[in-house]
């Protein structure tokens, strides 16, 4: 009996160890890759709604093949807020949204910044936009994924700065951060 539990006992302490001694990103989740970015697929026009109602006024329109930024969903998941380029904000379908082309992407430890209209996203202080800001990671930066914590990930750029960024400005790549 006691042979037996030796038996089992050390090769899973062998086991744990090699799972300390791997790098952090084969531990990461596979859903880091999610991107919050989608793409309008419609036969017209997308109707952006005021609120997530079929009965809800038309805001806006958006062409078929628009990238939009999904912000949540109702708690139905059937509507979803997002974000058109220049900021406009408003509820849609889900089912009119597709998957981007960035969730194809695998996990290697790093993450791009990337924002519809091109402009930087804030990396602050806290999981908050109430966080002070502590830098402008510009769009298409590579920085170094350390941690998810919710809606926010803690990142590191490439002159050594770490701090939080929204994770809906974070997409995977293949590129590795460069040095200032």
């Amino acid at each position: 009996m006691q042979t037996r539990s030796i038996r089992f006992w050390l090769p899973s302490l062998f086991a744990g160890s090699l799972l300390l001694s791997l790098p952090s990103q084969a531990q990461m989740p596979t859903s880091v890759c999610r991107s919050s970015f989608r793409i309008v697929q419609t036969e017209g026009p997308l109707y952006v709604r005021s609120y997530p109602s079929p009965a809800a006024d038309i805001t806006t329109s958006v062409a078929n093949g628009t990238e939009v930024l999904v912000n949540g969903s109702d708690r139905t998941g059937g509507w979803a807020e997002i974000t058109l380029s220049g900021g406009t904000t408003g509820w849609a379908e889900t089912r009119l949204l597709t998957p981007s082309p960035l969730n194809t992407r695998q996990f290697n430890g790093y993450m791009q910044i990337k924002t519809l209209d091109g402009s930087p996203a804030n990396l602050r202080t806290g999981p908050s936009p109430l966080d002070a800001v502590i830098a402008q990671l510009e769009n298409e930066a590579v920085v170094t994924y350390n941690s998810n914590g919710g809606s926010w990930s803690v990142v590191t750029t490439p002159d050594g700065i770490s701090g939080y960024v929204s994770n809906q400005f974070l997409v995977c790549t293949e590129l590795e951060p460069t040095q200032p």
